[in-house]
């Protein structure tokens, strides 16, 4: 069954519950690869990282990531008016945000390599084509089928984090699988284990009142540090 943005924006529009919008939600189970010498050392990594992720993705473009591992009480929303990703912690006033059009090797004339390859793999019978971004510290590679989980790009153009704007630009289509390297350090695996349709209360999507802290952010790497307002 081919799933699309499309289709659930339509649903959207025609939603009769007021306060409810539909959003489409990914899950995706992660692996974890450590670096040799923490091999060595026994260390495994994987409590550095949760076993799942969630992801969902309202029409416009916001989206809500929810780790699954009683480990990681957090809640990250990426907010496409601001164009910034909050990070909330549970039981913390304080909120962390980074600047989704920033990419720090870019800001120092590094100029990231972001190219569909010639690769495919196969994975449960589904032919993936490849995108591929290269920075000197590291190397993502975004599988995707064309005709599955399609999205329009121009709700990410000014998303530079990661390269995920580029990489939406090539693909059309949210990925199935994610390859994070990060070159002596670990190798990150997202695989795509559910996705469904769904209405959400559209407050899940909305920013607390939060004032931001001056002198606890960070100016050169573009995140900021925020208080929630209004809260015992």
């Amino acid at each position: 069954m081919i799933s699309t943005l499309v289709a659930f924006l339509i649903l959207w529009i025609q939603s009769p519950l007021q306060g409810q919008i539909s959003a489409i939600k990914l899950t995706y189970k992660i692996s974890v690869e450590a670096p040799e010498r923490e091999k060595s050392d026994g260390l495994a990594g994987q409590t550095l990282f949760p076993d799942s992720v969630s992801v969902t993705y309202a029409a416009s473009g916001d989206y809500v990531l929810v780790p699954h591992d009683k480990g990681f009480q957090s809640r990250t929303v990426y907010n496409s008016d601001s164009n910034l990703i909050y990070t909330f912690q549970e039981g913390s006033l304080f909120v962390t945000a980074i600047d989704a059009g920033f990419d720090l090797e870019e800001s120092r004339g590094l100029t990231p390599k972001v190219e569909l390859t010639n690769d495919t793999i196969l994975i449960n019978g589904a032919e993936l084509l490849v995108v591929e971004v290269t920075w000197r510290t590291g190397k993502f590679k975004y599988f995707f089928k064309p005709d599955f989980l399609q999205i329009d790009p121009q709700l990410f153009e000014k998303y530079k984090y990661d390269q995920w704007g580029k990489y939406l630009s090539l693909s059309g289509a949210l990925p199935v699988r994610i390859e994070k390297v990060v070159y002596g350090s670990y190798t990150i695996v997202y695989d795509l284990i559910s996705h469904t349709h769904e209405k959400y209360d559209e407050k899940i999507f909305e920013l607390p009142a939060m004032q931001e802290v001056e002198g606890l952010g960070s100016v050169l790497m573009k995140k900021k540090v925020f208080k929630l307002v209004g809260t015992n």
